[in-house]
């Protein structure tokens, strides 16, 4: 794939480690409003609440979502 960049060079670039999805982040995400209609976001707000983190995004769809957001 032209221009592909590999997730260890991403890791290395910005200095963010991987985490792994906890499960207590998992209930979070469930207990969320479907009304975003993304599951995969309602995994990143539940990780990032369960995780007491900051979620970094563009989307002000997230905002509904008792999450602390970067942008």
């Amino acid at each position: 794939m032209r221009g592909a960049v590999s997730l260890d060079r991403i890791v290395e670039a910005f200095g963010c480690p991987i985490i792994d999805f906890p499960a207590d982040a998992a209930d979070v995400a469930a207990s969320l409003p479907h009304d975003h209609g993304d599951p995969l976001d309602r995994m990143l707000v539940g990780h990032a609440i369960s995780a007491s983190a900051v979620l970094a995004t563009a989307d002000r769809k997230m905002r509904q979502y008792p999450v602390s957001l970067l942008w």
